[in-house]
């Protein structure tokens, strides 16, 4: 397969990046460009808090439908956003445009889920994970890994416009049907 990363110098995107180049060819795409349109699956792990709200949205919400628009009429597949702060719980971020921009990606994955069928695109919110932004964290970005190579694992279109917990749904294709979602487009 072939598979584009944004934000690899971040924690979780670094995990990604690692541990899918063993078995599969991985552009790494640098922060402000475009992934290119030849590839199978697009994840896009980059994320910043900004140093003002604009930066945070601009970053985490724009950039990001900027790299899946750029995929959407090539051979991409699959297509994988880390996000989701402030959407399930007690997860919410106290940085209000870092959540509204991450949680925003969910509503984005969703419209993408029913305009293009042929192609899987979810969101997975990866809880608080151990960093720089985040040290006192205790999970490490390996449930973030598991869960995004069980998503790319899966046929396209098979499981689309959802957001997964990588914390709280691991090894969740194990335990189909009867599925723990956060969040789901109705059929």
């Amino acid at each position: 397969m072939r598979i584009a990363i944004t934000g690899s110098t971040g924690v979780i995107g670094y995990a990604l990046a690692k541990s899918l180049n063993e078995q599969h060819d991985v552009a790494i795409v640098a922060r402000g460009t475009l992934p290119p349109p030849d590839i199978d699956v697009l994840i896009c792990a980059h994320g910043t808090y900004g140093r003002t709200w604009q930066e945070a949205i601009v970053v985490n919400l724009i950039y990001t439908m900027n790299c899946v628009y750029s995929v959407l009429g090539g051979d991409v597949k699959h297509i994988v956003l880390l996000g989701g702060a402030g959407i399930g719980g007690d997860n919410i971020d106290e940085n209000a445009a870092y959540a509204a921009s991450k949680g925003g990606l969910v509503a984005f994955a969703e419209s993408i889920a029913k305009s293009h069928p042929k192609v899987s695109i979810n969101v997975v919110a990866p809880g608080p994970v151990r960093s720089k932004m985040n040290p006192k964290a205790t999970t490490g970005p390996e449930k973030c890994v598991e869960m995004v190579q069980e998503l790319i694992a899966l046929d396209h279109g098979q499981f689309s416009g959802n957001l997964v917990s990588a914390v709280h749904d691991a090894k969740l294709f194990e335990r189909m049907p009867g599925i723990y979602k956060l969040r789901r487009v109705a059929p």
